[in-house]
């Protein structure tokens, strides 16, 4: 071999368990995974709780469990109201060391593609970064989300659905377009001639552009459209910059998606060299109806570190996109099942391109890639190849199986990419292949948790009011002066004195007592329909140490909602009762967006193959996700990251030669 020490690449495919990544391994979809499986490892993996990216991925990075690490979803952070959240993905909230950092210190070079908790990053000589901090939201660098404009946005008058829209959809309207005068900055210049003689006139519409939550940028100047006439009618949208018509950056017809759009915009920071694409959606012959449909508007400078990197890979696999379309795009109307599946694909044959040449023409010893499309189509797509879930069509469902095979090949390709650039066949690298948690389809109603807040007001525990002159949501301001406690995701938090804010409950014997009580409310508490518990799981929090979970940025009490087998059975025949399977439903619309359909569940797994892996193993019982930092680095030669508390899997490690 070249090299003294194999180099290592983690690739993660989110959203995906053994069980489901072995269905198209068996549909043939994945021969890349099924070599790798074959001549390497296979283990079932157990996720930390809460089962969620931001939990996950920083346990597969750092080796350490959430107690250590510190990140989840949404945290709340010590000192804060109780009701207040942050995202953990900015590398500020990770305690623990992550890969990318031992091998820095190990004297390694670091690849890096959009890994969570990697971003902002400490710059230095060895460590190659693209991307962001791997968030599944609004990017930090993106001008704008993804978002369609349309003349008729869909009627989804519903509590879930409506801040979707608001992210991702803006009403327009269309008016004919209006010649310039002279100097006149209103109107558009060098319409043509048919135009102003009166002919059918072009159409013409603002398309403001409105930077996302989390995003850099404040104020972003806007794009126009212009919708032309045919013999047949209105036929197709030009997108320009400035309101000439002489002067398009793209032109689309229905159906039809333009190449990349390379544009400076004008923004609050400055210049700024951007791509983005348009897809003309809707389009009605009388000009009556657009919905103009634009990708992530994100810069084609400054997605990587070093700076070159940036520009040769736009060179050889075109603008980065952080964010494609994802499940709430969809829902809220924006676009349709085909558009949101043609830009996962892109995104997976990007990191592809991307990954050969980084891989190929720069030095390196480690690599981590995530790559997110699995987890958002989940939660939009899990219905369509369940039969028990009431919005499944039997008549769509070959079609269905088309889209996720389209994916799973492609994470197929990605996976065969990463091991023929490490050099994996040379025996110079190991690659590991795994996922944060599994997914499920979910029956209607049971995807979210469990109402505790509810429960706890009806018990006296949390008390709401509305101060005079106030405005609030229908549920009620909660007046922290009175209230005792506040459940939040898998957590439920004693409203302390001294700890936090306007804190009411003693701590000491007064928090004991009160805590206990609340966990025999908790396990007592009934759904009033089906009388099954609410929780399955309700601790002290600190019993809950075994796994994993801990520290100041947890709640007092541990809880799980109870969702077993017969309940999700029950749940379903509920729901196929009050609608039959294969009708449209309340959100079953242009071409099959529905309710959000798939749930996460800690079931997940580990491919691991290459150099002093046991050969054609598989792991009889599953391990936790934070044994597969130290794995790697007992493989590669490198140090253990300074904050793991996770083994190394010996028993997949090829020791004395054995290989059974």
């Amino acid at each position: 071999m070249g090299r003294t020490q194999p180099r290592v690449v983690v690739l993660g495919i989110d959203s995906v368990s053994l069980k489901w990544l072995e269905t198209f391994v068996r549909r043939g979809l994945m021969p890349a995974v099924a070599r790798l499986m074959a001549r390497g490892t296979v283990s079932p993996m157990a996720s930390f709780y809460p089962v969620d990216t931001g939990t996950n991925w920083a346990s597969i990075a750092t080796g350490a469990s959430p107690m250590v690490h510190g990140c989840n979803m949404q945290m709340h952070l010590p000192g804060e109201p109780l009701d207040r959240r942050v995202s953990s993905f900015p590398s500020k909230y990770l305690r623990a060391e992550p890969l990318w950092v031992t091998a820095q210190r190990a004297g390694r070079t670091a690849v890096v593609f959009d890994w969570p908790h990697s971003y902002p990053f400490v710059t230095g000589e060895r460590l190659v970064h693209i991307g962001e901090d791997g968030r599944p939201d609004s990017a930090i660098r993106a001008l704008q989300e993804v978002r369609a404009y349309a003349t008729h946005p869909p009627g989804r008058d519903d509590p879930r659905v409506r801040p979707m829209q608001q992210a991702h959809l803006l009403p327009v309207r269309l008016a004919p377009a209006q010649p310039s005068e002279g100097s006149d900055e209103i109107g558009w210049r060098h319409l043509p001639e048919a135009q102003q003689a009166g002919g059918r006139p072009l159409l013409s519409a603002e398309l403001p552009i409105v930077p996302g939550p989390r995003s850099r940028y404040r104020a972003v100047d806007s794009l126009w459209a212009l919708v032309w006439p045919g013999e047949d009618g209105y036929e197709r949208v030009s997108v320009h910059a400035t309101r000439d018509a002489a002067r398009p950056l793209a032109m689309v017809r229905l159906g039809e998606r333009s190449g990349s759009i390379g544009h400076t915009f004008q923004t609050d920071a400055g210049d700024t060299p951007a791509a983005f694409q348009a897809k003309l959606l809707r389009l009605a012959p009388d000009g009556s109806e657009l919905h103009l449909y634009l990708t992530e508007i994100y810069p084609t400078v400054e997605f990587a570190h070093p700076p070159d990197v940036a520009a040769e890979l736009l060179e050889v696999a075109g603008p980065f996109v952080a964010q494609p379309s994802r499940q709430q795009v969809v829902l809220g109307g924006a676009s349709d099942i085909a558009t949101y599946f043609e830009e996962q694909v892109a995104q997976g044959r990007w990191y592809e391109r991307a990954l050969r040449h980084v891989l190929g023409t720069r030095e390196w010893d480690v690599c981590l890639l995530k790559w997110h499309s699995l987890d958002w189509t989940n939660h939009l797509f899990a219905y369509a190849t369940e039969p028990r879930h009431p919005l499944y069509d039997p008549a769509r469902e070959a079609e269905a199986w088309r889209y996720w095979d389209e994916l799973f090949a492609q994470a197929d390709r990605l996976v065969a990419a990463a091991w023929e650039a490490a050099g994996g066949e040379a025996g110079e690298a190991v690659l590991a292949i795994t996922s944060d948690h599994g997914s499920d389809a979910v029956p209607p109603g049971m995807s979210g948790y469990a109402d505790l807040n509810g429960l706890l007001e009806r018990e006296g525990r949390l008390v709401r009011s509305m101060r005079s002159g106030e405005t609030v949501d229908d549920s009620g301001r909660i007046d922290w002066t009175q209230t005792r406690a506040y459940h939040a995701g898998y957590y439920v938090w004693l409203n302390v004195r001294g700890r936090d804010p306007d804190g009411i409950v003693e701590p000491g014997p007064e928090y004991a007592r009160e805590r206990e009580r609340l966990i025999e409310l908790l396990l007592a508490a009934r759904d009033p329909e089906t009388g099954v518990p609410l929780l399955r799981t309700c601790w002290p929090v600190e019993e809950a140490a075994p796994l994993g979970i801990g520290g100041d940025r947890v709640g007092d009490i541990l809880v799980q909602p109870w969702h077993s087998h017969v309940e999700v059975e029950a749940a379903y025949r509920r729901a196929r009762e009050k609608q039959p399977p294969g009708t449209s439903g309340p959100f079953g619309s242009w071409d099959w967006p529905a309710v959000n359909s798939g749930s996460h569940h800690p079931h997940t797994f580990l491919v691991l193959a290459g150099a002093g892996v046991r050969r054609g193993y598989r792991r009889p019982r599953a391990a936790m996700l934070s044994t597969i930092a130290p794995t790697l680095c007992q493989l590669a030669g490198l140090p253990v990251p300074a904050d793991a508390d996770g083994p190394v899997l010996w028993d997949e490690v090829d020791r004395g030669g054995r290989n059974t």
